[in-house]
């Protein structure tokens, strides 16, 4: 019988999670796109708590946007409340993938708190054949080419020397680097160090 309650728990539960859900209306995202973002939550009374990622504007909804401060950083959220379906717009400011975290889901009538689950999704370059500011051969090789001057350092053995690149196999670098001569001249005053310790003694 026990058996019996708590899978019916389990079940219902589970029915009830459901409710809750987060989506994005786009299927591909382009730099310059809105995206609209829609979380659904059901019938019932209910706070919904959605934190903003990084490099992003809000479109709309600014009455719900709250600023708070974490580890001395001020990060924005968003403060639904209401039942039914929260939708929000934001413009992504940057190439690359992005991250929504967990949504924080409280049923204001009883008290329950669910998380929706974290959501990715990656902003496109659109196309045009033109290597433009915040565009590199990583974020946008359609219109960046490897080895270009795109503030990206390839390090790629393609014939090309990539202006970015300190040091590359095809810039014709065979001296030893910053990093290496750094090594030496500590190691070298290291060792004059304990010679002359030594030698005082």
């Amino acid at each position: 019988m026990k058996k019996i309650i708590l899978l019916l728990i389990l079940f219902s539960s589970l029915i009830y999670a459901q409710d809750y859900s987060r989506l994005l209306v786009n299927n591909e995202i382009y730099l310059g796109d809105d995206i609209e973002i829609r979380i659904l939550v059901g019938e019932g009374n209910y706070e919904v708590l959605e934190k903003l990622p990084n490099n992003v504007e809000l479109v709309d909804n600014l009455d719900n946007l709250e600023v708070r401060n974490q580890d001395g950083l001020e990060v924005n959220y968003l403060n639904f409340v209401g039942e039914g379906v929260f939708a929000y717009n934001i413009k992504p400011l940057s190439l690359g993938d992005y991250s929504l975290s967990k949504t924080k889901i409280t049923n204001l009538d009883t008290g329950e708190i669910f998380d929706i689950e974290e959501l990715e999704f990656t902003v496109q370059c659109s196309s045009n054949g033109v290597c433009e500011e915040g565009e590199s051969y990583l974020t946008c090789s359609e219109d960046c080419s490897s080895g270009s001057a795109d503030g990206i350092c390839d390090f790629i053995s393609d014939g090309v020397c990539d202006p970015d690149c300190l040091r590359e196999p095809d810039c014709g670098n065979t001296g030893l680097s910053y990093l290496t001569w750094i090594f030496i001249i500590v190691g070298a005053l290291l060792l004059i160090w304990v010679l002359f310790r030594i030698f005082r003694k």
